[in-house]
């Protein structure tokens, strides 16, 4: 990365609200030849000033992000390519004869998630579509090899993948449906959990992270509806997904702000779209286990209140744990999850 850039990651690392920060990593990444890489760091900065300020990003950020739009549009004619032709059939009908679409479950950044039943094995299954400008611009083989690669984790703790596939340009994956629901479900209607029960979910969830890291995978956007909760026991779901999307995007699809992540979980690093580790999942899931505490996740641009504060009921050990999790440097935290 030019020195450039590298000064403006580090000042958007401190500071992730400053648009006079944010600015500057744009205009470095331009100069670098990154405008996809600029656009997508503009779209993590005006979702963060949203959430945390509600506020949109000044005049400057703006109209550099319109320009580079722009750009991107009047260059882009070559690049995209649509593979669902007009009047191809509704991706319900184009799985027909392998699922049984019953109800839509829910739409997440990437996908939009349905309850089905597989016919030939005659099962509940939730079926994840990719979006349709997502699956318009992506190289379908590159996305579903990665997707095999990372469907080789197994883990008690891992949602595993069933099928996965490409019908009538419509990318597809399948997993099993886990009938508890997920943890944004639990948190909506509970707030908080107790305290043991938080622990022992963020235990769970550290132990499926351990596993994907020891094979070189990482999660990217570890968040309580990406948590599924089984019998009382927690299975992280939504490995892959990101990553895939990352190695099979064209350079169209950056550019139209792909988000890698959720701004209130995201670690200071993945705000700054520097390079990733697996400290990055462990401060979103320290994040995670925040909100389960306190009833919020802590906030993104300042130093977050001791858990202790909140709960006086949580032992102190925790609290110690939890802080260095939330470190806003990568050197600051636990080297792996296992810790």
């Amino acid at each position: 990365m030019p020195r450039s850039s590298s000064i403006g990651s580090k000042l958007t690392a401190l500071d992730p609200l400053s648009s006079r920060f944010a600015l500057g990593l744009m205009e470095a990444l331009v100069a670098a030849g990154d405008r996809s890489g600029a656009l997508r760091h503009a779209r993590v900065h005006e979702e963060l000033l949203a959430q945390e300020m509600g506020m949109s990003p000044d005049a400057r950020v703006a109209a550099l992000v319109q320009k580079l739009r722009a750009e991107a549009g009047s260059n882009s004619g070559e690049r995209v390519v649509v593979r669902r032709a007009a009047g191809a059939r509704p991706f319900a009908a184009a799985l027909a004869d392998r699922y049984t679409i019953e109800r839509q479950l829910g739409r997440g950044g990437t996908t939009n998630v349905y309850l089905a039943r597989d016919r030939k094995h005659d099962r509940a299954v939730a079926l994840k579509v990719l979006h349709p400008e997502l699956s318009s611009v992506v190289a379908a083989e590159r996305f579903l090899r990665q997707i095999r690669l990372l469907a080789r984790l197994r883990h008690p703790h891992v949602l595993p993948l069933y099928d996965s596939g490409e019908a009538d340009g419509f990318l597809f994956l399948v997993t099993p449906y886990i009938e508890g629901g997920s943890l944004r479900a639990r948190l909506t209607r509970e707030h908080r959990l107790s305290v043991v029960e938080a622990l022992g979910l963020t235990r769970e969830v550290a132990e499926a992270l351990d596993h994907a890291h020891a094979h070189n995978v990482l999660h990217r956007n570890i968040k309580p509806e990406h948590i599924l909760l089984d019998a009382g026991h927690a299975v992280v779901g939504g490995f892959g997904i990101v990553r895939a999307l990352e190695v099979a995007h064209e350079e169209i699809l950056t550019a139209e702000g792909l988000r890698v992540g959720t701004p209130r979980y995201m670690s200071p690093e993945q705000t700054a779209c520097l390079t990733l580790d697996g400290r990055s999942d462990l401060y979103s899931l320290a994040c995670v286990l925040y909100e389960l505490l306190s009833g919020a996740p802590p906030p993104s641009a300042a130093e977050p209140a001791p858990i202790r504060t909140l709960r006086p009921e949580v032992p102190e050990s925790v609290e110690v744990a939890l802080a260095r999790a939330l470190a806003r440097a990568p050197s600051g935290r636990f080297e792996t999850a296992a810790e």
